[in-house]
């Protein structure tokens, strides 16, 4: 899944590439605001999608929330940048949580320099045991 992060990381529009439970890979590309990947069968798949720097948004968004509480069966959902990598799991049930409370909860650390609005978001999840969350800076 590193392979294929890499290689959609920095593409100008939104591209995803799902790695299914039997290891069979699937590949779709959107527009700039976001892609979808439909057919598939997810539970238990691996999937990684880029943010084009012209979206503006680093982590996973909002989008990105409710697609991951509304497919709980994903083993792990990436993002990738052309400065990191965010990987999220989910842990336990999290279909009654609702993205503005974690949003606006995670606002508690906007003094942090390195503050950025969606990665606290998931951050509160983590916090709150829901997911397995991770950031890495991407290796020059």
């Amino acid at each position: 899944i590193q392979y294929f992060g890499d290689h959609i990381r920095n593409r100008e529009v939104e591209n995803t590439v799902a790695i299914d439970r039997e290891g069979n890979v699937y590949h779709a590309v959107g527009n700039v605001d976001g892609v979808g990947i439909d057919g598939v069968d997810l539970n238990g798949a691996v999937i990684t999608h880029n943010h084009p720097e012209a979206n503006g948004i680093l982590s996973f968004g909002e989008d990105d929330f409710y697609y991951l509480r509304d497919h709980q069966d994903i083993r792990e959902l990436q993002c990738v940048n052309k400065e990191y990598t965010y990987r999220i799991s989910i842990l336990k049930d999290m279909s009654e949580v609702v993205y503005n409370d974690i949003y606006r909860e995670g606002f508690k650390d906007v003094k942090d320099p390195d503050f950025e609005a969606q990665d606290a978001a998931m951050r509160v999840l983590q916090e709150r045991g829901y997911v397995k969350y991770d950031k890495r800076r991407v290796e020059s």
